[in-house]
């Protein structure tokens, strides 16, 4: 093998290792309302970008809680996400700004774009549903209780 096809190899395994890892900053217990969720953390772009995809299943009381580094407007989709989804938008202060509910996976591209309307810090997915299974609301605020 010559030293342009090694290189080649090497840069396609670093590729389907950055895509394809589980590997988040860490994982918190994160309250709302009394109610307690175990969350991955997406802290860097890679992580932003991958979030849930490819995911079969999301337990109950499981999510993952995008931090962003300061208030904006966001987009998602849900291009290879495989199971249906609640978006959950926070300010600075862990105030829930608003929700989008029982998003479904993009079937075919172009997938819908979901956006927040007013400037948010976390992002918290969960499980389609939990969002009116856990009676979260506007103003409710969340706890982060511990993380690894």
């Amino acid at each position: 093998m010559n030293n342009a096809a090694i290189a080649k190899c090497l840069a396609v395994t670093l590729c389907v290792y950055l895509f394809n890892t589980q590997a988040y900053a860490s994982d918190a217990l994160l309250s709302i309302n009394n109610h307690v969720f175990n969350v991955e953390l997406a802290v860097s772009e890679i992580e932003h970008h991958q979030g849930l995809m490819r995911r079969k299943l999301l337990a109950a009381n499981n999510g993952m809680l995008f931090i962003y580094s300061e208030p904006q407007l966001l987009s998602f989709w849900m291009k290879e996400t495989l199971i249906p989804l609640d978006l959950i938008f926070f300010n600075s202060d862990g105030e829930l700004l608003e929700k989008i509910e029982n998003i479904p996976p993009c079937q075919a591209m172009p997938c819908k774009i979901y956006a927040n309307k007013q400037a948010a810090q976390y992002v918290l997915e969960l499980s389609a549903g939990s969002a009116s299974k856990f009676s979260l609301k506007t103003g409710d605020k969340f706890t982060i209780l511990a993380s690894e």
